[in-house]
C-alpha cells in the first residue's frame, strides 16, 4: 500500500516476543537474525529513518523477555494490561462459542442461558482460549457418544447433543494458567499430615497479620528458622488456609523452577498484575538466591527480588518466604536495605509437639512419655522419618532408643 504520510496507519504484532526478545552476544545464526530484527524496529520507531504517522502495538504475555530498549519512552513506553474477564464477561465469551449449538438446539439444556451463567460463575481466573477450549472439549466429548467406535465414519447426527454434562466435565479438564497450584501446594507438605499446636500457633498469627496488609500494595512476610523445623510445612498450611482468598497462589521451589528464578518471578509479577489478589510462595530462598556465602550469590536474582519487594502496585501482592536462619544472616549482610513487611521467627518443636507426633503414629500410650524426650532437639524431617520407619516395623522401645540414638 502507498504511504501517504497525512493518514494513520496501523501496525499490530501479536505474540511480538517471537520477534523482538531480549538481544543477545550469542555468534549463532539465530542469535543474529534476532538481533537485526529488534535493531531494526528499534531504527524504524525512533531511528533517523523513522516513519510518521505510524502507530506501532505490539501484544504479548511475556514482557519480561522483551528487548529492554524496545519499551523505553518514545517506543512502546506505554504498557496496557488486559485483565482476565469478570463473571459477566465469562459469560459472554461462553456464549460466543456455544452460539451456534444454542441456535440449532444442540445444547440440551432447558435452560441454556442458566446454565452458561452458573459455568461463567465455576470459572474464575479462566481465560478467553481456556473457555474456548471447555467448550470445544465438551463438542467432542458429545461426539464421542454418537461416533462409531468400529467405524469412525459413522456418526448419528440426529442424537448429537451437547449437554451439562459434557461441559461440566470438559471444564474438569481443562485448569487454568492463572488461580491455585494445589498440586505443587501438597508437595510441600509431608505425606503424613499432623496437627502441631505450635504451627497452629504461627498459622493463626500469619493470618492475622496478613489482614492489615493494605489491598494495593506488596507486602512480604519471611518465615525464618533454624533447618528442618518445619518452615516450608507452615508456608503451605498458610497457602492452603487461604486458597479462597487469593485469586492467584503461586509456588517457587528451587525443585520446581521452570526457567530461572528470575524469569519465573518475573512472569509471576505480570500474572498477578491480572488478579487482584495474589499469593507468591518462595520456598528456600536461600537456594533460589544461590547464596553459598558472603560473597557467592545470584545478584540479578537478588536485584529482581528488591525490584518486586519495593514495587507499587493497584493490587494485593503477598509474597510468603521461607529462609534458614543463618542464610538469612548472611542476607542481611549481602542486602542490607532489604525490608520485609513482617518476619516470623519459627522454633524447634516442642514436647506437646513431639507427643503429638509420636500419637499420630498409633504408638503405646506407655512408649509416647518416655521417647519424646529423646526427640527433643533433633530436626522435623528426621523425627518423621524415624517415626514412619519405626512405627511400620512395631519396634520395641529398646529398638526405638538404639535407632533415635544411630540417627541423632
Amino acid at each position: 500500500a502507498e504511504y501517504n504520510p497525512h493518514k494513520l496507519i496501523v501496525l499490530f504484532f501479536d505474540e511480538i516476543d517471537a520477534i523482538a526478545s531480549r538481544r543477545s552476544s550469542g555468534s549463532g545464526a539465530g542469535d543474529k537474525v534476532g538481533n537485526n530484527i529488534v535493531n531494526q524496529l528499534l531504527s524504524k520507531m525512533d531511528g533517523a529513518d523513522a516513519i510518521k504517522n505510524v502507530l506501532v502495538i505490539g501484544a504479548t504475555n511475556r514482557l519480561d523477555i522483551i528487548d529492554p530498549a524496545l519499551i523505553r519512552p518514545g517506543r512502546f513506553d506505554l504498557k496496557l494490561y488486559i485483565d482476565l474477564a469478570d463473571e459477566k464477561g465469562r459469560e459472554d465469551i461462553l456464549y460466543i462459542h456455544l452460539e451456534e449449538l444454542i441456535k440449532n438446539k444442540m445444547l440440551k439444556d432447558e435452560n441454556p442461558k442458566k446454565l452458561i451463567a452458573e459455568l461463567a460463575q465455576k470459572t474464575p481466573n479462566y481465560t478467553g482460549a481456556e473457555l474456548k477450549g471447555v467448550c470445544d472439549i465438551a463438542k467432542k466429548l458429545a461426539l464421542q457418544e454418537v461416533t462409531n467406535p468400529a467405524d469412525l465414519s459413522q456418526v448419528d447426527e440426529k442424537n448429537y447433543f451437547v449437554t451439562r454434562v459434557h461441559l461440566l466435565a470438559a471444564l474438569k479438564k481443562i485448569i487454568p494458567a492463572f488461580g491455585q497450584q494445589t498440586s505443587s501446594l501438597e508437595a510441600l507438605l509431608p505425606l503424613k499430615q499432623i496437627s502441631l499446636p505450635s504451627q497452629g500457633e504461627i498459622l493463626g498469627k500469619l493470618l492475622t497479620r496478613m489482614k492489615a496488609f493494605r489491598s494495593s500494595e506488596v507486602s512480604s512476610l519471611l518465615i525464618s528458622g533454624e533447618k528442618s523445623t518445619g518452615k516450608s510445612t507452615i508456608a503451605a498450611l498458610f497457602a492452603k488456609e487461604t486458597l479462597g482468598y487469593f485469586d492467584l497462589t503461586r509456588i517457587i521451589t528451587p525443585n520446581i523452577l521452570r526457567k530461572s528464578f528470575c524469569e519465573d518471578l518475573n512472569q509471576l509479577w505480570l500474572d498477578a498484575q491480572r488478579v487482584k489478589k495474589s499469593l507468591i510462595v518462595l520456598d528456600g530462598l536461600e537456594n533460589l538466591l544461590g547464596i553459598l556465602n558472603e560473597y557467592k550469590y545470584d545478584e540479578q536474582a537478588i536485584r529482581s527480588l528488591n525490584n518486586i519487594l519495593a514495587s507499587k502496585t493497584q493490587n494485593q501482592i503477598v509474597l510468603l518466604i521461607t529462609m534458614d536462619s543463618d542464610a538469612l544472616t548472611l542476607f542481611k549482610r549481602i542486602s542490607p536495605l532489604t525490608k520485609w513487611t513482617s518476619t516470623q521467627y519459627v522454633k524447634n518443636l516442642n514436647p506437646s509437639d513431639l507427643t503429638g507426633i509420636l500419637e499420630a503414629h498409633e504408638l503405646k500410650k506407655e512408649i509416647v512419655p518416655v521417647l519424646a524426650p529423646l526427640l527433643d532437639n533433633l530436626s522435623l524431617s528426621l523425627i518423621l522419618d524415624i517415626c514412619n520407619t519405626n512405627a511400620a516395623d512395631n519396634y520395641a522401645l529398646s529398638e526405638w532408643k538404639q535407632r533415635i540414638f544411630d540417627l541423632s
